[in-house]
């Protein structure tokens, strides 16, 4: 199949379908024990899992003109970004190793490649079912997970690129 094409089967027609289907519109940005997500005010991140432990300076980014910084919970393996439109900041995207948090489908850091491909089959493209990141949406943003000796190790949710 030729790069175009490759292009379209790849990328364009699953953001299109997904995007455009509302059961699984979720399946863009997945979401850790049904209210950690990509979108969610500081305030509720406070409300449910109290200050961080440390914040890093911020930085307004070039490309976008919004400011950022990220949030980490050390205890609990979760960094965050969070970006501030309007005054108010909100989670721009999520990083996770540690195993107190699951998907909306229960899955947990420390599964097995299989049991997530399986919790996820009908997002993944098993052609590359055999790499070391599985994806769901594209490469720019969507949710990831990261393995190392086929188990989890790293849920990546928001954008894997900056």
């Amino acid at each position: 199949m030729d790069d175009y094409k490759k292009y379209i089967f790849c990328i364009i027609l699953p953001i299109f379908f997904v995007k455009t289907t509302l059961s699984q519109e979720r399946f863009i940005f997945d979401t850790l024990d049904n209210w950690l997500t990509v979108g969610i005010f500081d305030s509720d991140i406070k409300k449910n899992i109290g200050l961080p432990d440390s914040v890093s300076n911020s930085e307004i980014w070039e490309f976008t003109g919004y400011e950022y910084q990220y949030w980490y919970y050390k205890d609990l393996g979760l960094t965050m970004l969070l970006e501030k439109k309007d005054g108010v900041f909100s989670v721009y995207s999520i990083e996770l190793i540690g195993k107190m948090f699951s998907t909306c489908r229960g899955v947990k850091i420390g599964y097995a490649r299989d049991d997530v491909i399986f919790k996820y089959k009908e997002f993944v493209d098993m052609n590359n079912a055999d790499s070391s990141i599985t994806i769901m949406n594209n490469i720019y943003e969507g949710t990831f997970f990261l393995y190392r000796d086929k188990i989890l190790r790293k849920i990546i949710i928001g954008s894997i690129v900056e």
